[in-house]
């Protein structure tokens, strides 16, 4: 195939993009937060959201991912006039050069998706102040905790996991299922695997810390309409790989409970209890807010991992 047809090809195809994109709504995203981008052609997983932390944020802000007319529609057709003009001067570059092809943006990807393994070192700062902690029971914890807000997510109700989610998460996640019902749409996620998991930084305050988990996991993931069953983002064969961080947070002077104390499952540390899912995270006893990580760990950041996340290492006040 000669340059010129090729370069034809390209743009038509991206012309064509342009109308599926405008028609088939894929601005949207899937899976618990809205990351998956159905882009790359499918296995390397799309990821859109830059992790949100720092100070005194604790929640991932994901805005309103319904996408808007002609803003969105204008801002589409820019996107796509970029990639191709980038697309052309790096032909144009390869072929004055006659080097050898850089590797694909997806390759380069994959080598920086993963952050630092930190596990042992984090494990001895935490079990100095709290002794029970162990490294493998937590990331059991957070792979379950993964699990159940997917599952979530996919039921379109967050009542099940009301009590591992801080309440700001909570409040932005609820936004986004209530437009998903609006919507009449419905994502479906299949064969749900994680397949690494370690902890990759830590942080303390005056008051609470911080423990952050680097994920990697894979799935099956598509959206559907619900009145007709009709797939309108991805498919039922596409495997898609999604890396994570996920921030968990508790109070700084809170300690692990020994497995009696675990068996028990959520109970409403003040009056004891059983909770059960609220909107407002609290005990419906006593009223006292226990979803805040003033008792025990809750998720209160959910973010994915892109090639300029922020290494954040560990922090100690």
């Amino acid at each position: 195939m000669n340059k010129r047809r090729q370069r034809i090809l390209v743009g038509m195809a991206c012309i064509g993009a342009v109308f599926l994109l405008l028609l088939g709504r894929m601005d949207a995203k899937a899976g618990f937060g809205d990351f998956n981008d159905y882009d790359s052609g499918g296995y390397d997983g799309g990821y859109s959201s830059d992790y949100g932390s720092g100070g005194d944020s604790w929640y991932y802000d994901y805005g309103d991912s319904s996408g808007g007319g002609g803003s969105f529609a204008a801002t589409v057709v820019v996107f796509v006039i970029i990639v191709f003009a980038i697309y052309e001067t790096r032909q144009r570059s390869k072929f004055r050069s006659q080097g050898t092809p850089s590797a694909s943006p997806a390759q380069r990807q994959n080598g920086n998706r993963r952050l630092p393994d930190r596990t042992d070192e984090i494990s001895r700062v935490i079990q100095e102040r709290d002794p029970m902690f162990t490294a493998p029971d937590f990331l059991s914890f957070a792979k379950q905790v993964y699990m159940d807000i997917q599952a979530a997510w996919e039921r379109r109700d967050l009542t099940p996991v009301r009590g591992v989610l801080h309440q700001n998460l909570y409040q932005q996640t609820q936004r986004q299922i209530q437009k998903k019902i609006e919507d009449g749409i419905v994502n479906h996620l299949e064969r749900i695997s994680v397949n690494t998991a370690y902890l990759t930084s830590y942080r303390r305050d005056k008051d609470y810390e911080y423990l952050t988990i680097y994920m990697a996991a894979s799935m099956i993931d598509y959206q559907v309409k619900e009145a007709t069953g009709e797939i309108i983002l991805g498919n039922k064969t596409t495997r898609w790989n999604m890396y994570y961080k996920m921030t968990f947070m508790r109070s700084k002077e809170s300690k692990t409970g020994s497995a009696k104390e675990q068996e028990r499952g959520f109970v409403c540390p003040n009056c004891g209890a059983p909770l059960k899912g609220t909107s407002f995270g609290k005990c419906e006893y006593c009223d006292s807010v226990v979803t805040t990580g003033v008792y025990s760990w809750v998720l209160c950041d959910f973010g994915v991992v892109k090639d300029d996340t922020v290494d954040e290492g560990i922090k100690l006040s």
